[in-house]
């Protein structure tokens, strides 16, 4: 019954996916902290328009940061066509990510 249920989350719209990630990162106030204490440093007014000069640094951000989400996900792609070609790479992913939470836990619990 819980796998139906994640099934039918994942068929939802692209429309519901897309505002959802509209509104986290609108509502997202390290974006709003970076943006109004960041930027106005490379700011000159004798340079010209301002308004044009935030929209230019702005699209830098906004290209930047799309850049590296699609290299990203491009490399996320990969690593697992990688991991799931071979039945013991998966074994040893799973090997080692359990050791590596095995052994946080302990560190948080000293």
């Amino acid at each position: 019954m819980l796998r139906l249920f994640y099934e039918s989350r994942l068929k939802g719209s692209y429309y519901l996916a897309w505002r959802r990630g509209l509104l986290t990162n609108l509502l997202n106030p390290k974006s709003l902290l970076f943006c109004s204490v960041l930027l106005p440093q490379f700011i000159h007014t004798q340079q010209g328009a301002v308004a044009l000069q935030f929209t230019l640094l702005g699209a830098v951000l906004v290209g930047v940061g799309l850049l590296y989400d699609v290299l990203y996900a491009c490399l996320g792609a990969q690593m697992q066509r990688w991991f799931a070609s071979q039945h013991k790479r998966q074994i040893f992913q799973r090997w080692v990510f359990g050791t590596l939470l095995i052994g946080f836990a302990l560190r948080l619990a000293a």
